[in-house]
């Protein structure tokens, strides 16, 4: 790198410049001292002055004579670290780097990019750290990216290999239009036919919410294909391989299971997401109890749990109705688990612990009208 800037700056038209010399040399110091400064870090885990680093990014600017651009992945982990370790220090830099002057031949631009908003990084901090933090997120402009949930369904449709199931394709497409009429309208609103049968054998109530467990609990995209894709205990790979298709039954990948792959599988990652309190909350009552349900009840459980942890309003709370459906494989399932439903029901309104049920979103108050 500081080769390439040599011969580009050291010389014009054959002749050197002076000052554009002194510029590309300054410009090269920067950049040595740069790559001195990683090398001594990743080298000897040594420690360094951060308050360096901005000066010596606006002195390549300067030599270059041309913008910067930092672009910075994975900008969360340093965000996580510092909430973390009260690094102070650590998020001062993303103000300096914010402030440098700006220069019009030689301005500094910084990219992040983040798994979630800033500001979610600090969410178990004090009011007045929380306030520090939202200074310096003052100083950057948000562009906040989500794919709809008709985007994620065709993104994992693509991902899901079909040619095995062309002799099923036709009952497939019956269930998927099936499914579109039973679904509650706020949340099929943008989906289509074609789009719940490309995500088979995802149930579709699954197919929605697995995106969001992955953008609030994990690591968006990324983590969504590992579930589908690796072979952890509960994932959809996993699932493919152990399910056979008996009669004219068509099983689906519901949210209980789900659910397990995340405790599974995503486990201790939780422990760093802002909302990690609600899934802790929902994880311990369904501990609490899971040896003392029959098994249809616990996977009601885990359905209507995995349903609270997502969200408590819109389309996806855990109505009655919409468990109801997300236990189903077909509508003709629905009254066997309404008998579920009622007897997990009556199990919690029993339960020593049926009042802290009911303030984490189990029971008639929130959940289940």
């Amino acid at each position: 790198m500081a080769t390439k800037y040599k011969s580009r700056f050291g010389k014009t038209g054959g002749e050197a410049s002076g000052r554009k010399t002194r510029l590309a040399c300054a410009c090269t110091k920067s950049i040595l001292k740069i790559h001195v400064l990683v090398s001594r870090i990743l080298s000897f885990g040594e420690s360094i002055n951060i308050r360096e680093i901005p000066r010596l990014v606006q002195q390549v600017a300067q030599g270059a004579k041309t913008p910067v651009l930092l672009v910075i992945d994975e900008l969360g982990k340093n965000l996580e670290f510092v909430a973390q370790n009260q690094g102070k220090e650590n998020l001062y830099l993303w103000q300096q780097l914010a402030e440098l002057p700006r220069e019009s031949d030689s301005q500094v631009y910084l990219i992040g990019l983040l798994h979630q908003a800033f500001a979610d990084y600090g969410e178990r901090l004090s009011s007045v750290q929380r306030n520090e933090w939202a200074k310096i997120q003052g100083r950057f402009e948000d562009i906040p990216f989500k794919d709809s949930a008709p985007q994620m369904m065709r993104l994992m449709g693509q991902a899901i290999e079909r040619s095995h199931l062309k002799k099923f394709a036709c009952a497939i497409a019956e269930q998927a239009t099936e499914w579109l009429e039973l679904l509650p309208p706020e949340i099929t609103a943008d989906i289509s036919v074609d789009a719940i049968d490309s995500t088979y054998p995802l149930h579709p109530v699954a197919a929605l919410v697995l995106p969001e467990l992955c953008t609030q609990y994990a690591h968006n995209e990324r983590s969504l294909f590992t579930c589908l894709t690796s072979a952890e205990p509960y994932s959809f790979k996993r699932y493919l391989e152990e399910t056979p298709v008996r009669g004219n039954s068509l099983p689906t990948l519901k949210l209980d299971r789900v659910y397990d792959y995340f405790i599974e599988a995503v486990g201790m990652g939780i422990t760093s997401r802002p909302k990690l309190q609600r899934w802790i909350e929902v994880h311990g009552l369904i501990n609490d109890v899971a040896k003392s349900l029959d098994a249809d009840s616990l996977r009601v459980l885990k359905t209507i749990g995995t349903l609270n942890i997502v969200t408590t309003i819109g389309g996806l709370k855990a109505t009655r109705d919409l468990v109801t459906l997300a236990m189903c494989n077909s509508s003709a399932e629905c009254e066997n688990w309404e008998r579920a439903i009622d007897n997990l029901l009556q199990f919690i309104h029993l339960s020593p612990i049926g009042d802290k049920w009911m303030n984490c979103g189990f029971g008639k108050g929130r959940i289940l009208m």
